[in-house]
């Protein structure tokens, strides 16, 4: 049945887009955030980038450089909001 046959990706996998988003994302939202919210940022950031691996369009190491990207990034958005 070929609904459910995996694709092979196209363009190189490194880093990974979706997990740098995902955790871009969770690291701007905690500072607006309580600990239950930013719990639930970070596990849906770990899903998502999980789910990158598990359908076979990118290797751990993609998804490891991608969370660094987007939490530095992230890191980068919270020093500039506290500059301004």
């Amino acid at each position: 049945d070929t609904r459910f046959k995996i694709r092979k990706p196209r363009t190189s996998s490194f880093p990974s887009g979706h997990a740098s988003s995902a955790f871009f994302a969770a690291v701007v939202l905690t500072r607006w955030s309580t600990w239950p919210a930013i719990t639930t940022w970070f596990v849906f950031a770990i899903i998502v980038a999980t789910s990158r691996v598990a359908v076979r369009i990118h290797h751990a190491t993609d998804i490891f450089a991608g969370a660094l990207i987007g939490s530095a990034m992230g890191l980068l958005v919270h020093l500039a909001i506290s500059f301004f």
